[in-house]
């Protein structure tokens, strides 16, 4: 017999929570978004790591939390516009100093000069070498102190047989020499700057090559295409083709005939 009651509804239970284990799956997928290898990070067996990393992303609460995860690591429209500025306004210069260092370049000089220059070379050695000798008290050291300037003295020597055969051949040789020091500026790469560039985002690629380390640059006219469109900065691409080229009012575009009807 019916007494014309009706039985409560049944109270929903909040689903149970993740364990550990669960959470550090729902960490490591967001990494790589590949399940057998989240749940081999997460600590889960090797062997079937495939089948439950399947079988945890079944479950309702791993995809609720793997939701609320990429809306936390996702980047906000701010954040973007932010880092797109910062590529446009990035430069090569960030990352390199420019230095002063003292070098030589080398210089053409007639050879007759050259051969003077060495022939007074060869008796400024000569007469440095005896008063060197003449302070020496080793006979051992001596002697091979005399051998080290003799042999110094025979590649000047044949130096100056050399050049003296081709002056002989052509009276107005010129050789190549090293001129006076001079300063430049170069260009250093700062490791450090690019490496820390690179990890703030500022620098696409940092990879060292046969020629030195390697420096890419996001792409600055991209970047600040982009931000010039969020802005609005672009009119509307508007043409139309019955016009048979003729520009629309406030049109900034031009479209050719070219043989339409």
């Amino acid at each position: 017999m019916s007494t014309g009651q009706t039985s409560a509804p049944k109270k929903e239970t909040a689903p149970k929570p993740l364990n550990a284990q669960q959470q550090r799956f729902v960490v490591e997928l967001c990494v790589d978004w590949n399940k057998a290898a989240a749940a081999r990070r997460a600590g889960y067996s090797e062997k079937n790591a495939k089948q439950i990393g399947y079988s945890l992303w079944a479950d309702q609460r791993v995809k609720d939390a793997v939701a609320l995860r990429t809306a936390e690591l996702a980047m906000s429209a701010g954040e973007a516009t932010v880092r797109m500025s910062s590529w446009g306004r990035s430069s090569i210069e960030d990352v390199f100093t420019i230095e002063v260092e003292e070098y030589r370049p080398r210089v053409q000089k007639p050879l007759v000069e050259v051969i003077a220059e060495l022939k007074a070379e060869m008796e400024d050695k000569q007469e440095l070498a005896i008063r060197a000798e003449a302070l020496l008290s080793d006979k051992k050291v001596m002697k091979k102190f005399r051998a080290q300037v003799a042999r110094a003295h025979q590649r000047r020597q044949v130096q100056l047989w050399r050049y003296e055969k081709i002056l002989e051949r052509q009276p107005d040789a010129m050789t190549w020499v090293q001129g006076p020091p001079q300063a430049r500026e170069v260009a250093q790469l700062d490791l450090v700057k690019a490496l820390r560039a690179q990890a703030g985002g500022l620098i696409k690629k940092v990879t060292p090559t046969r020629f030195g380390t390697g420096v890419e640059l996001h792409d600055a006219k991209d970047a600040t295409d982009k931000i010039l469109k969020l802005h609005g900065a672009y009119a509307p691409e508007k043409f139309d083709h019955t016009t048979k080229g003729q520009p629309l009012p406030g049109v900034q575009f031009y479209l050719p005939d070219n043989g339409r009807d």
